[in-house]
């Protein structure tokens, strides 16, 4: 994610630092995730809907739906907590970002 930090807390468990702004494209995974809100606020969207999440608040994203966040506060903290591990690690390890999407089945 642009302008984001990504830290591993446990297996299928990230923390998530973000600044104010849209993240990425509205994308789908072929994996279920939760976000739960820690820090600051974010709308998510999800399908055609938009949840607005604060501190202790969270969302959960149904495999092949499409979603994506955008950070309302100036910083927002949550946890990212899915099947999202080989995604990030393939992400940082300077492969190209076609390739990684097309390896873990997401589509923008």
């Amino acid at each position: 994610m642009p302008d984001a930090q990504i830290t591993v807390k446990a297996d299928d468990v990230f923390e998530v630092d973000a600044v104010r702004g849209a993240s990425v494209p509205p994308h789908a995974e072929p994996w279920t995730k939760t976000y739960y809100m820690l820090f600051g606020r974010m709308g998510v969207l999800v399908g055609e809907e938009i949840y607005d999440l604060a501190p202790g608040s969270s969302v959960t994203i149904p495999a092949g739906a499409l979603n994506t966040f955008t950070v309302h506060s100036p910083t927002a903290k949550f946890l990212a907590i899915g099947a999202m591990g080989g995604f990030f690690r393939d992400a940082s390890s300077g492969m190209a970002l076609s390739d990684v999407l097309a390896r873990h089945g997401i589509t923008l």
